[in-house]
């Protein structure tokens, strides 16, 4: 199976999330929270979510599915304080029996292995940043990489050019 991975869109442009959807159609959709105003939309696409600490609503905080034929949580992080460490987000895998747990919340990309346990953060869409899985290979991707290169010259080209660099900061 196929599937794209994604949290903490924030304000991404809801344009350019019926691309990447467009892009992947044949994929199964998850997001990690944080979608803001795009529920509608993630329904529509038939996207696999739980809320983040950014939405408005209070449920689904966490899911337990197959992927891959592996038990995965899904869940935003942000109530298991994941921007500290991971030791109840080890635990919340241990509470479900999971093999995976998918989260979002730090807007950084992880991807280890604890205790036989999978800890996958695909970073922030706002960020452009995603996963794909296909079977069990993991890829991390960028999108658009082109409009920021697009960006950080037209910045560069004016007097400041220290504000060229912000673009490329995580």
């Amino acid at each position: 199976m196929k599937y794209l991975v994604f949290s903490d869109i924030h304000t991404f442009p809801s344009e350019q999330l019926i691309k990447l959807f467009e892009k992947f159609k044949n994929y199964n959709k998850i997001c990690l929270g944080d979608y803001g105003p795009n529920e509608d939309l993630l329904k529509k696409y038939k996207v696999t979510f739980v809320v983040g600490n950014t939405d408005f609503k209070n449920e689904p905080l966490n899911l337990s599915i197959n992927v891959n034929g592996k038990k995965t949580v899904l869940t935003h992080g942000h109530k298991e304080n994941v921007k500290n460490d991971l030791l109840k987000l080890y635990y919340l895998a241990v509470q479900y029996n999971a093999a995976q747990v998918f989260f979002g919340h730090t807007h950084s990309f992880l991807n280890i292995y604890y205790k036989d346990i999978l800890f996958l953060n695909p970073g922030s869409l706002k960020n452009g940043e995603y996963v794909t899985i296909n079977d069990d290979v993991i890829t991390k991707r960028s999108v658009f990489i082109d409009w920021y290169y697009y960006i950080a010259f037209k910045r560069k080209n004016k007097r400041n050019s220290r504000k060229s660099w912000r673009v490329f900061k995580r």
